[in-house]
């Protein structure tokens, strides 16, 4: 997290993460400025830097009060060292970003619906506090694009490995995917053992899709300390 001095835009708020961009490793920029409308240019000669404007957070008050500080929290909790602690299962995952949702975003007419399938519910999530944190920014920027300001969010199991689809009604008159690409996230996502496999869009709605990096067969399934993980969900909420 970084402050930025521009010329008659004062004192701005950005976010500098590691990524890749046509598959070489790089950092990007992402200005949280509360009135950007395209990709800004590089910010630098160094080919590896890039730098993106976040666009006006739902066009409402939203954008300075609610987008940007908790886009600056999702980095931090999903970069930062990660809570000691056994992994706790996909489904507190679900549960933390309907939480999220409930708390942070339904003031504001913003909402995501997360769901698991009964086969990935007890699978185990290691890194649950970064992985939850981070996959919480990626919804937001989902919602930036939502024609609805909904968010579908699906937690299941392919090929063996946990996999999360995000899904939402596009809109013509925000930055589009192939603009603001998720691959932003690439190398960050890469970190904590995930990959993104599909960015599309199809009949008005977009997809992106999320999948763990190592199988884990129906034997992951296990029982866990119920109150030590609701313990790890409160924390992680409580961060915002």
């Amino acid at each position: 997290m970084l402050s930025l001095n521009l010329p008659q835009k004062g004192r701005v708020d950005a976010l500098l993460i590691p990524s890749v961009m046509e598959d070489t490793p790089c950092f990007v920029l992402i200005l949280l400025s509360d009135k950007p409308t395209k990709p800004s240019k590089k910010v630098s000669d160094q080919p590896a830097t890039r730098a993106f404007c976040a666009p006006n957070a739902f066009d409402t008050e939203a954008g300075e009060d609610l987008f940007a500080p908790l886009l600056r929290r999702c980095f931090i909790l999903g970069l930062g060292a990660p809570v000691t602690a056994p992994a706790v299962s996909i489904e507190h995952a679900c549960s933390f970003l309907n939480r999220f949702s409930e708390n942070l975003l339904k003031e504001k007419g913003l909402s995501m619906r997360a769901k698991c399938t009964t086969d990935c519910t007890k699978l185990p999530l290691p890194s649950f506090t970064q992985f939850s944190a981070l996959l919480a920014g990626i919804c937001l920027f989902c919602l930036l694009g939502s024609a609805d300001q909904k968010l579908n969010v699906l937690f299941y199991v392919e090929h063996e490995c946990a996999a999360v689809r995000l899904t939402y009604p596009t809109k013509e008159d925000v930055l589009c995917a192939e603009e603001f690409p998720l691959c932003l996230f690439a190398k960050s996502l890469q970190t904590l053992g995930w990959s993104i496999i599909e960015e599309s869009s199809c009949n008005g709605k977009a997809f992106f899709t999320l999948r763990a990096n190592t199988a884990m067969p129906a034997g992951s399934i296990r029982t866990e300390d119920e109150l030590l993980a609701k313990r790890l969900e409160d924390y992680l909420l409580a961060q915002f």
